[in-house]
């Protein structure tokens, strides 16, 4: 867990953080392309971000799960003829956590997506999520980079 001020990140593997202060900025003045990459980067948090606030509007909580999964798979899925592939180690506590909702309530949410098909934990602990976001998912919240296969 990484905490600076108020705020903190739990990373589910290592990564590497880095401020981007005025100092970083003054010296970026000559090199526009890194500024402009900057820039993209943070318009597509701000709709990942719109989308996060939309799905947790959402009263229905096997829907919240789906959507949440297929938000993660955008950024860390893999696209394969069977499905994406979501491989990223989720329990149901951490799930419980990412969409606001207690560990029973999870559990039966897990359970009813999969009898609809919509979603499986695979025996090495990856989820399939099936071949097509869930109904009303839109393409926002899926990189252009990744597409799903068909």
């Amino acid at each position: 867990m990484i905490v600076w001020g108020k705020v903190r990140w739990w990373a589910l593997r290592p990564a590497r953080v880095a401020m981007l202060d005025a100092s970083f900025t003054r010296r970026m003045s000559d090199a526009p392309e890194v500024i402009a990459e900057l820039a993209g980067r943070l318009s597509r948090r701000s709709a990942a971000s719109s989308v996060r606030l939309a799905t947790a509007q959402e009263p229905r909580l096997p829907v919240r799960l789906h959507h949440t999964l297929w938000q993660l798979a955008g950024r860390f899925g893999e696209p394969r003829a069977e499905g994406m592939v979501l491989r990223v180690p989720l329990c149901h506590v951490l799930l419980s956590w990412l969409v606001g909702a207690r560990r029973p309530a999870m559990s039966r949410a897990i359970n009813e997506l999969e009898r609809a098909g919509r979603l499986a934990r695979r025996p090495d602990g990856t989820w399939w999520l099936g071949r097509q976001p869930p109904e009303g998912f839109g393409t926002l919240a899926l990189p252009a980079d990744q597409p799903v296969a068909a």
